[in-house]
């Protein structure tokens, strides 16, 4: 199931059981009283046996919350239960409190205008409300894995230096941890940022104005960054954005001074009003992903070249306009190079000397875009264009074993070529793993994946130097040995009408089986159950890697045996269980299903042999040393002898069929 549904269920189950811990009942039902303990005020609710923190009359710095008041526990610290007013100059405020294991939400201004520091939340909270913590003297602040979310403004204009979100947090609410302040004289200072994965949505300016931020680590599951979301972080010098953000908000990065190094992940489809605007970007690529760029996005930055993806449509006004010499008044067009991977965009602004445009205005930008792309013209859009012949040749690349490969090693080795140069990466993706190794000198690549039994879909991949992409494919099967399949029939009778139903011609298989070992010069029809029993079966479906084995007339089990090459090696099989005369060996493929039937004839023995070879002989056949098993009474000699006389012919024919669904 989806990580991301996961967490956002937990999320919702989470907020169920806060709302019904806090649930107050109407006058109709049970009645609600409050309780002042050392000058808090805790309100008991009848109906849902919990109790919570409504007020506080600050007779003193330094508070302990109580975890139950008699029978009820204290789930939550209500909306303004400790907030000092702002126009309030004699409550005493807050510098430290206890808060219990037992507390589930800290609500909307629960500690607002405080003087707090150090605070411990307790691992028991998962929601945390807008402003519950705003305007205290924090410098250091970690969340429990227990919160999902924290609401807007909630650790606004603090004192934060460091920052530890925890590992469950989905949430962030909007300028929720922002460092600008409205006059209070404070200001969160915090200088790195790393984002779980965990987290979904980074709201509006929650990060905004931290000025000594020097690092952010963007987990892999943010899909929104909000406005002004890191915005006006002048220290920030390099920003990796992962492949899981769809948007990037206005102005989530503007006013970066010092940003330089942006890599946009596969994922970005918008970058709204600027995004990036005045940073110290030189270059960008926009990624294939990306449809809409907004005004303004890269504006007012030191831009040389940017390389635009092939799916943008829309370029807003201005979006790549040049840095303003404000002391002259003028603009200094640092901007070069254009290219463009796409069709023109539809929506673009012009460039001239009076209007910027979308890509700003410089006699000497020059726009480049593939000749077999459509919408450009020399000039377009003011610019002046240059048509370039594009590479579309895909590299080429190999997996070795063909179509179809089936193995019993669990850390199977893939292998291929590639007509790439050294050093070039191969990315290999099988199942739900994709791993990379690198071509060698000689063009060949090899990667070893651990892997379990199962069917499996092999795509290798090489991009070359002009973005084109090769791709090779394979179907491999990774087998283990089963319990043996079960026969397709109970009586001889019934698999004669099996072997009828099916079109299996026993003769001709009879005729493919190649003697080997002690049974050589023993032809099917005279088995010497002295000796044991070996041989090699063609065997066409390609998915088994193991073959069980039955004997009739009643069926019993001889072995499981491999499949090598193509061939079920049998090895060993002692035929003693065995009466004389005529039996059938019935053979089915554990993965497939595949039957395939022998015809075999055995004679008198003078004793009984005994087998070790390769394959696993059931123990009832391989220690039975008396002859039990009653013969097929079908005469094997006929048609075997004119399967062998087709084989002298050339005309091998093994035919394996499924069996039907219908069981005997």
């Amino acid at each position: 199931m989806n990580q991301l549904f996961l967490r956002a269920s937990g999320c919702a189950a989470a907020l169920a059981l806060i709302a019904a811990s806090l649930l107050v009942a109407g006058p109709a039902s049970a009645a609600t009283t409050t309780q002042i303990i050392s000058g808090v005020t805790y309100t008991l609710d009848d109906a849902a046996n919990t109790a919570s923190v409504t007020d506080y009359d600050h007779s003193a710095a330094s508070v302990t919350i109580e975890s139950s008041v008699g029978s009820y526990p204290v789930t939550s610290i209500g909306v303004d239960a400790f907030r000092v007013a702002y126009e309030d100059t004699t409550s005493t405020k807050l510098s430290s409190v206890s808060i219990p294991g037992s507390i589930l939400a800290i609500e909307d201004g629960a500690f607002q205008n405080n003087a707090l520091n150090p605070i411990a939340i307790p691992g028991s909270v998962i929601t945390i409300g807008a402003f519950a913590f705003a305007d205290n003297d924090l410098t250091t602040l970690t969340l429990p894995d227990s919160v999902l979310s924290v609401g807007a403004f909630s650790f606004f204009a603090n004192k934060l230096t460091t920052l530890d979100l925890g590992e469950s947090i989905v949430d962030i609410g909007g300028t929720a941890f922002s460092g600008h302040l409205q006059g209070n004289g404070t200001d969160n200072n915090i200088g790195s940022v790393v984002i779980p994965n965990s987290v979904i949505t980074i709201g509006d300016g929650a990060f905004q104005h931290l000025n000594n931020l020097t690092e952010v680590v963007l987990g892999d599951s943010v899909e929104t960054l909000g406005e002004y979301a890191f915005g006006f972080s002048y220290n920030l010098e390099s920003i990796s954005i992962p492949d899981s953000v769809t948007t990037i908000g206005p102005y989530a990065f503007a006013v970066s001074g010092r940003l330089s190094e942006l890599a946009l992940g596969s994922g970005v489809s918008t970058i709204a009003a600027g995004a990036f605007q005045q940073t110290a970007l030189t270059s960008v690529s926009i990624p294939n992903s990306v449809t809409e760029i907004g005004d303004f996005a890269f504006a007012y930055g030191h831009l040389t070249s940017v390389s635009i993806g092939a799916s943008v449509s829309s370029i807003g006004n201005q979006a790549f306009s040049n840095q303003s010499d404000f002391m002259s008044h003028e603009f200094v067009n640092d901007l070069t190079s254009v290219s463009f991977a796409g069709n023109a965009p539809t929506v673009f602004t012009a460039g001239s000397e009076q209007d910027q445009g979308s890509l700003g205005f410089s006699t000497g930008l020059t726009v480049s875009y593939f000749s077999d792309r459509t919408g450009f013209t020399n000039p377009w859009q003011g610019y002046a264009t240059t048509p370039v012949v594009r590479d579309v040749t895909a590299p080429t690349v190999t997996i070795d074993g063909g179509a179809f490969v089936t193995t019993l090693d669990l850390t199977p080795a893939i292998t291929g070529t590639t007509g790439e140069a050294a050093g070039t990466t191969v990315t290999v993706a099988l199942g739900d793993q994709t791993l990379t190794t690198t071509a060698t000198g000689t063009g060949t690549w090899a990667i070893s994946p651990t892997v379990t039994a199962g069917s499996y879909t092999i795509s290798a991949s090489v991009t070359d130097e002009a973005g084109n992409t090769g791709t090779a494919t394979q179907s491999l099967r990774v087998n283990s040995q089963n319990p043996a399949a079960l026969p397709p029939a109970s009586t001889t009778a019934e698999l004669e009408t099996f072997i009828v139903d099916n079109s299996l011609d026993s003769a001709a298989t009879s005729a493919a089986f190649i003697a080997t070992g002690a049974t050589v010069g023993n032809p099917l029809d005279s088995l010497d159950t002295s000796e044991p029993f070996s041989g090699n079966l063609p065997w066409s479906d390609p998915t088994d890697s193991f073959v069980d084995v039955y004997a009739y007339s009643s069926p019993t089990l001889l072995g499981t045996f491999p499949v090598v090459n193509g061939m079920v090696i049998i090895n060993g099989v002692n035929l003693a269980a065995l009466s004389t005369g005529a039996h059938h060996l019935v053979l089915i493929g554990q993965t497939s299903g595949a039957v395939s039937v022998l015809n075999i004839t055995v004679q008198p023995a003078p004793g009984t042999g005994t087998g070790t070879g390769t394959g696993t002989t059931a123990a009832a056949a391989s220690t039975s040393a008396t002859s039990t098993l009653a013969g097929t009474g079908v005469n094997a000699s006929a048609p075997i002898g004119s399967a062998l006389a087709l084989v002298l012919l050339g005309a091998v024919l093994l035919l394996n069929r499924r069996r039907t669904a219908t069981q005997y």
